[in-house]
Order: structure tokens, then sequence, then C-alpha cells
């Protein structure tokens, strides 16, 4: 470890983000926020994470955000290989701060959570038969990458995810040029985080947040800290809500299961049923490629499993998992999508015509105890034609990407749809469109599968003619 310098008055905190890669005033509150709160001698500390493409200065802002926290001789470091090298590495330093992520093993990721809210590890003490060694941390934790790896619902749930630019060549600078630069305002910039905390100790006590966010401990010490970094009242609370619910959307796209929860919720409003019968549905909707994924549940207990991860992201997403009741026998899960967000289909077609209400695929209750929907014909997966995005997964009608979730922040209020929706038998749901062969959108998918089905047949039966 080093020494960090004498801080000094009269810093300013524009003069740092000159030299970082953070355009975004969102990024760059956040980013005062997590140095903020790593100056702070008790957590819960939130996970940084740095993502971005190559050349984005993503590991200069690492080092400089270490420099004003920890100053270390090895200011990034690899991943460790186990639990035990990550609470030795925390033991012998305040900030854990690791370099060129390209992904978490379920094993790491629980354990920066413990480490970034507090816990410990024991094993066996070494040259010795029953002597324990305990190693006890709470440390804040700084990880970047490429892409964010902090997928897994309970880390993202403590992380704060910063996206950098990328930076052009015309603009691009020598990293010497800006680590030198700033060791000449290091002091006064530590002077002005100073502040800041200086600030919170004295506001703490007479800051009460009306909503609590998670890490509610460290939202608070930051709001109690606005005025002295130079924020605006509530700038913190707005950008940290901001990145959670975009940190929720991320987390539910990842999920193997999450999209096509989204896709199913979605077209029929209200989903009732055991686990099992969930899972036929998700399967029917899901691509092979994704089926035969590591993550993918094979049974109805796994993908229960899932769902509990799953709940809290779902529920910032506009779906609500109600688990069963623990004195009901036949075990129903119901999948509600929440008022204010809007079903896949969005267009409004004839009254009683083929497309309407009454006869709409997609406008039915499903029952999952039957397997079969309200009133009708079970509805059919919407996925992209094949070869259209590479993977076949499903595709949001309204985000338009594949796996997509639609989005976790709803519309402002009054701006959901200018056109009320219609009540259903189980839940709101809106008409969908019909092509000009008279389909919705749910049977032109269908008949996209089944063409390609009958294209890759004729050329697998014309392989075996013309193979000897």
């Amino acid at each position: 470890m080093r020494a960090l310098p004498v801080p000094e008055r009269g810093g300013n905190l524009a003069d740092l983000r000159v030299l970082l890669n953070v355009p975004s005033d969102d990024d760059w509150t956040l980013l005062l926020a997590w140095m903020v709160a790593a100056l702070r001698p008790t957590g819960p500390f939130p996970v940084l994470c740095v993502a971005g493409e190559q050349g984005s200065a993503k590991s200069t802002l690492c080092r400089i955000a270490r420099r004003l926290i920890d100053p270390n001789d090895c200011e990034l470091r690899r991943p460790p290989n186990d639990e035990r090298d990550l609470m030795i590495a925390a033991s012998n330093g305040w900030c854990v701060a690791l370099d060129n992520m390209s992904k978490l093993w379920p094993g790491l990721s629980d354990c920066l959570c413990c480490l970034a809210t507090g816990g410990g590890f024991a094993t066996r003490q070494l040259y010795s038969d029953d002597d324990e060694k305990l190693f006890t941390a709470q440390r804040p934790i700084l990880l970047n990458g490429i892409s964010n790896v902090a997928v897994r619902s309970d880390l993202a749930d403590r992380s704060i995810a910063l996206v950098l630019p990328t930076i052009s060549e015309h603009k691009r600078r020598e990293e010497a040029d800006v680590l030198s630069r700033f060791e000449v305002m290091r002091p006064k910039i530590l002077g002005a985080l100073l502040d800041g905390v200086s600030a919170a100790l004295r506001n703490l006590d007479s800051v009460q947040l009306g909503r609590m966010p998670r890490m509610a401990d460290f939202a608070r010490w930051i709001v109690a800290a606005e005025s002295g970094l130079g924020l605006k009242p509530g700038a913190f609370l707005a950008a940290y809500r901001r990145n959670r619910g975009q940190s929720h959307e991320e987390v539910v796209e990842s999920s193997p299961v999450g999209p096509g929860v989204m896709a199913l919720v979605r077209e029929v409003g209200q989903w009732t049923g055991a686990a099992g019968a969930l899972l036929a549905a998700l399967t029917e909707r899901t691509d092979e490629s994704v089926r035969r994924g590591k993550g993918w549940p094979t049974t109805a207990r796994g993908l229960a499993g899932q769902l509990r991860r799953l709940a809290p992201d779902l529920r910032a997403c506009g779906v609500s998992v109600e688990p069963p009741d623990p004195e009901d026998k036949t075990r129903m899960y119901r999948l509600t999508l929440q008022e204010g967000y809007n079903t896949a289909p969005t267009a409004q077609p004839p009254e009683n015509g083929p497309g309407g209400p009454e006869n709409s695929d997609s406008a039915r209750a499903v029952d999952g105890r039957s397997g079969r929907s309200v009133g009708g014909q079970p509805p059919k997966a919407e996925t992209n034609r094949p070869g259209e995005n590479g993977t076949g997964a499903i595709k949001n009608a309204d985000s338009g990407r594949s796996g997509g979730s639609g989005g976790c922040v709803p519309p402002p209020d009054g701006e959901a749809s200018k056109r009320p929706p219609r009540p259903i038998a189980g839940g709101w749901h809106r008409p969908p469109d019909r092509n000009d062969r008279g389909e919705t959108r749910l049977e032109e998918a269908a008949r996209w599968q089944r063409e390609a089905k009958a294209q890759a047949e004729k050329t697998v039966a014309k392989i075996e003619r013309e193979t000897p």
C-alpha cells in the first residue's frame, strides 16, 4: 500500500472530469458517489462496474479512482482463482480492484456480494489439523471489462454500472500524460472529495429519504454529501434510479428464462399455473439453442429458483411474480403485467372483425393448469425469422430487440397510451395488428417457422440424395 497525499483546499472536481472519459452527467454523478462512499469507514459499499469498448480508458479511470481511495503498488489485478484468494486480497487492502473481467463465475459473484455488504470466510489454517483461519471484510469494489459482468441479480442489485463511450483517434491522449497531470492536481481533488465527506457527516442525521432504494445506507450518505460535491438536490437519487432501472433490464435479458417470461406476460396480461406448466410454455417459446445452454432449467424446481432470483428485476420491468401460497397444495404461480406497462400488440383492429378482441389469439388469459388459453387456442410463440438475429430467441414486439424486456422504466403518467386498453378475461390487453395476409404477428411468426422447417427438410433430403 502507498500513502495518500496531504489533501489541499480549493480543489474543483470539474478538473478531474477533464481527464476522464465520462461525458454523461448521470455517470459522473454516480462516479463521485462511489468515491465518496469508498472514503467512508463503514459500508455497505456499492460495486462500481465500468464497461466499454477497447480503448475507452476504463483502466485509466479505475487507476485514478483507486489512487484517490487506496493507492497500491498493484493498482489493478486479475480476478482471483477462488474465494480464499479474494478474501486475502481484501484483508491486505481497502479497495478491491479487478481488471479486464470477461465474466464472473457464480461463486465469485456471490463472494463479491458478501464482500460489498460485509461477510466472512473460514478455512483450515495451514500446517494444522483443527485450527481455523477466519477472514472478515467489508470493502468497496471496482470492476472493469468490455461488457458489464454484474448480470446476476444479487450482484447487480448492489452495483453501479458505467458505460464509457469510444474515444476517437483525434481525441485520444497518452496515459502517461493523463496520469502526470492527475498527480499534480491529486491533493486538491482529494480535498474536494473530502469536502463531500465533511458535508455527509454534517448532514447525515437530518436526511430522511421518502423511498428507500436498495443499498439505502449508501444512498442516504450520498444525499447528505450532495451539497459538498456541488450536486443539485435530488440529482444523485434520480441518476441512481435510472441506473438501477437499466441494470434490472440487463439482468432480465441475460437470464435464459427472463425474455421468455416477459414475452409471455406481455402477450396474455396474466398467467396462472404451476412451475411445470410455465416451464413447458417457455420451452415452446424459446429457441433450441437457448434451451441447450447451461443455464436453462430442466425441472420445475430449477425454474422456481430462477423465478425467485429474477422476481425483483421482473417487478422493476413491469411483471409481478406471485409465488405459491404455502397452504395451497396446487402450487400455482401468478405472473401479472403491472398497470402502466403496455402489452406487446399496440394497434386497434375492427371491433368485431377477425382481428377483434373476441378472436385475437394473444388477447386471452392463459390458464397454466390446463395449458389452454381462456376461451380459445393456446397462444403461439412470437419469434424472429430464422437467421434474423442469429439466435432465434423471442423478440419483443415493442423494443424490437432480441430477448429484450421492453424497458424497465414505465412511461410517464398519462403517456402510457393515448387509447385506454380494453379489459378481457385474465387482464388488460390490446388486440394485435394484421398483415396483408390477415395474419396476426403470432400467426405470421408460426408460418415463418413452418416454412423454415420445410426448407431445412428439403435441403437435408437433397444432400442425402447427392451423397454416394
